[in-house]
């Protein structure tokens, strides 16, 4: 995978490449389809106020959101690789611990960005999510429902602000 974005001319980050080494990094053997869903921070209700990575993933769930697969970062940046400058995508994901200079590390999730000097998935300390920051949620299904149905539990409110993107994650 990492060689497939390098190979695409989209740039990593070091921290980025060590999550993806890291032993809570999987690939699906087979591909798998998910349903995204991208919401801005202050789409959850929450005016000005920034809220923890817990508080922010609660909110989700609450509306029939759930985290992605951690590969969703990588493989959504080498299928999605010309966005528009200056924007920046942080996948809603469990934490991936980055080993710190002597210490435990740091939670870190996956930043999708393109600023001048490219694209890039780069790492995020996964502490404070503000309202305007846009992250990448997985729209929950029943195990044995593949697709998106509708909006469902997100209401017209919702229907009008998320962007629903259905990518199938192809793995080696």
């Amino acid at each position: 995978l990492e060689a497939e974005l390098e190979k695409a001319g989209l740039k990593i980050s070091g921290y980025a490449k060590l999550m993806m080494h890291s032993k809570d990094f999987e690939t699906k053997k087979k591909s798998l389809q998910v349903d995204l869903v991208r919401l801005k921070v202050r789409d959850f209700g929450v005016g000005d106020y920034h809220l923890t990575m817990d508080e922010l993933y609660k909110k989700a769930e609450e509306i029939g959101l759930e985290l992605c697969p951690a590969e969703v970062g990588p493989h959504y940046r080498l299928h999605h690789e010309n966005p528009p400058l200056n924007e920046w995508l942080r996948i809603a994901m469990k934490p991936i611990n980055i080993p710190g200079p002597g210490g435990p590390g740091f939670p870190s999730i996956f930043n999708l960005e393109r600023l001048s000097d490219g694209v890039w998935l780069r790492d995020d300390l996964a502490d404070l999510a503000y309202p305007d920051d846009v992250f990448v949620f997985n729209k929950y299904t029943e195990p044995a429902q593949i697709g998106f149905n509708g909006f469902g539990s997100f209401g017209d409110k919702f229907a009008k602000q998320a962007g629903i993107i259905s990518a199938r994650i192809k793995t080696v």
